[in-house]
């Protein structure tokens, strides 16, 4: 039998500043280990402000400069509201005019193809009303300009070139997405099971964390997938569908079909996502959850504090 350890994938949600505060996580994360968050999970997987993080760490930012760039982002974010809003309060709310040059500055050239880890970036195709997965595939397509497109909640950015629409219209789940993602293009070898830690800014939910399963495919499909699918829309049932016809077939009768879930999710108050004077009590927040986390989050990752 294989020893290989399954891969991990760090997934992470949408929410506006709150991004701020799984940023905060990831950077304790770096600090307590001494290692690059690149050098523990073996890809990433995310959507809109999730999608700015994943993004940038698959650009090979790490946690520490991504935690330092939010003072710079936040009012490129939310600092410029758009002309028409001002005198109408009808179509988005902030221009992106300054997002987009933050994010070029950022990612520079660099593709989805050349991510430092394979990256997964949600969207919505408002044309062909179908869920968009950027990924290792898209081999032309700028890494900031997925990132844009995650992001472009109808309420705060425009739909990017008349096309794209937030990546949290389709699926703000990244951890479905994210085992979608890689079962469908192969990047990262899922033979022996997958590992997600999932950082999500939406609250403590039924199953509040942190909590580390062993699950067979038959726990998982019950438990994830099924929930996923009956609460989704037809875009992202149809994705995750064909990702578990795969995951089946490659993996069912095998002892390694397990995916193991470390799902983060401190209780927040319900503050607007563009709530900057929150920010930090965000950081804080994520914080204090690090450290309720960080023996169980070190074991998890199979590593240790520096």
């Amino acid at each position: 039998m294989s020893t290989t350890a399954p891969p991990k994938v760090l997934s992470q949600s949408g929410g506006g500043i709150f991004g701020i505060g799984t940023a905060t996580y990831i950077e304790a994360i770096e600090t307590t280990t001494g290692r690059p968050i690149q050098d523990l999970v073996d890809a990433f997987a995310c959507t809109s402000v999730g999608a700015v993080n994943g993004g940038l760490l698959g650009c090979d930012y790490s946690g520490k400069q991504l935690r330092s760039f939010y003072p710079e982002l936040t009012p490129a974010f939310f600092g410029h509201t758009n002309i028409r809003y001002t005198l109408t309060r009808c179509g988005p709310r902030y221009d992106d005019a300054e997002l987009l040059r933050v994010l070029k500055e950022k990612c520079g050239d660099r593709t989805m193809s050349e991510t430092v880890k394979p990256t997964y970036i949600t969207a919505w195709n408002a044309v062909k009303h179908t869920l968009k997965v950027f990924g290792p595939g898209d081999k032309t397509v700028p890494v900031w300009y997925a990132i844009r497109a995650s992001m472009a909640a109808p309420t705060y950015f425009g739909i990017l070139d008349g096309i794209y629409g937030d990546g949290g219209m389709a699926a703000n789940d990244p951890l479905i997405v994210g085992f979608a993602g890689v079962v469908a293009d192969d990047s990262v070898d899922f033979s022996q099971g997958l590992k997600f830690l999932n950082l999500v800014t939406s609250g403590l939910t039924e199953d509040c964390c942190p909590i580390s399963n062993r699950w067979f495919i038959t726990t998982l499909l019950s438990k994830l997938i099924l929930p996923a699918l009956t609460a989704g829309n037809s875009a992202d049932v149809e994705f995750i569908r064909a990702a578990i016809d795969k995951w089946t077939q490659k993996l069912l009768g095998s002892d390694q079909t397990k995916l193991q879930n470390f799902r983060v999710a401190p209780h927040s108050p319900n503050w607007d996502l563009d709530a900057t004077e929150k920010a930090t009590a965000i950081a804080q927040i994520w914080t204090d959850q690090f450290t309720k986390d960080r023996d169980s989050l070190l074991a998890y990752l199979g590593t240790s504090a520096k």
